[in-house]
């Protein structure tokens, strides 16, 4: 885990965040929160209703078109 807030890289501005790493450490980033958020629903950890699956489909269609990428 790294803090992506802080550092000398020049500022990555992402609506009205400010990220101080390269672009890979950010692209890196996302990647690990939204399959994060995949498995937590996946695996169990939360208890699917309507609320939950609104929050949590776009990270699980992002993850499957990645995978889907990269077969």
């Amino acid at each position: 885990m790294s803090n992506l807030l802080v550092g000398a890289e020049r500022p990555i501005v992402v609506g009205d965040m400010e990220f101080r790493c390269t672009s890979e450490e950010l692209f890196f980033g996302l990647v690990e929160v939204i399959y994060a958020l995949r498995n937590s629903l996946l695996h169990g950890e939360l208890q699917p209703d309507e609320k939950t699956f609104r929050t949590y489909e776009p990270a699980y269609r992002i993850v499957m078109r990645f995978l889907e990428s990269i077969r």
